[in-house]
């Protein structure tokens, strides 16, 4: 099953990585398809000529607006990088500067502050985190590869009718809800509630538009509600097969 929808995740990994309840309107139901079957259509609909299967790299630059009140928005930007099988660095960046990198070779992780030029080496919990950031960048991958719990319902709520798989990570109670459109098969939103520090993340990302880009399906515009902050991401560069530097995912020496 291809991860098109890692890039949802993206705008709130990092608070994810420093660190669900689905939708209380939701009607739900026994499935009429296995998991097997909507992640294959999901990869048809998503992925119709295998490009995003059978790539062995992607690199992907994804910009996030913060609307301010009677001023101009807030932007960053986000890069994300993938090289089969595991290796996986996201940079996010402030007026074209690193800010911060999280960045796994896939047996080992960091994670380095560029401003206050330090690194961190991650085990444990916060290694698990990274890897499993990695997987769902992975076009080889399937839910219950990365997930030691997955269910799958019929859903209907004010939006319409969708499939809704929910994943429940290690020691999570609650699950990171998928919305998978009951009719196209696209992916329309994704939602978690979770723990942070002595709080939660409230985490509400919907998709408004999809475009091909490189032969895939990519949502290249999402409306995002975090923690009741509104905000828009847009995906302006999405390249499978690039050349990426092994460097790129080994500790930069400040």
């Amino acid at each position: 099953m291809k991860k098109i929808w890692q890039v949802l995740v993206c705008g709130a990994a990092m608070v994810m990585f420093w660190a669900g309840c689905a939708s209380n309107e939701d009607s739900l139901m026994p499935s009429d398809l296995t998991l097997a079957e909507v992640e294959k259509r999901i990869d048809q609909a998503t992925d119709p000529n295998g490009a995003f299967a059978k790539s062995r790299t992607y690199t992907m630059l994804q910009q996030i607006s913060v609307p301010r009140f009677l001023d101009d928005p807030e932007e960053s930007l986000m890069e994300v990088k993938f090289e089969h099988p595991a290796k996986f660095c996201m940079i996010s960046y402030e007026d074209n500067q690193p800010v911060s990198t999280v960045c796994s070779d896939g047996k080992s992780g960091w994670v380095a502050d560029h401003r206050s030029r330090k690194i961190k080496i991650l085990d444990g919990t916060e290694l698990r985190r990274v890897q499993v950031m990695s997987q769902l960048g992975n076009p080889r991958e399937s839910y219950l590869k990365i997930f030691p719990k997955v269910e799958i319902y019929r859903c209907t709520n004010e939006e319409g009718n969708f499939y809704r798989i929910d994943c429940y990570g290690e020691g999570q109670k609650t699950p990171i809800s998928v919305y998978v459109d009951d009719k196209d098969f696209f992916i329309r939103r994704m939602k978690f509630d979770l723990p942070v520090g002595s709080g939660n993340l409230d985490y509400d990302a919907r998709i408004i538009q999809y475009e091909l880009r490189d032969g895939v399906m990519i949502p290249v515009l999402t409306e995002i509600t975090q923690n009741g902050e509104k905000m828009e991401s847009r995906i302006t560069s999405y390249k499978l097969n690039a050349p990426i530097p092994e460097t790129d995912f080994v500790p930069p020496v400040f």
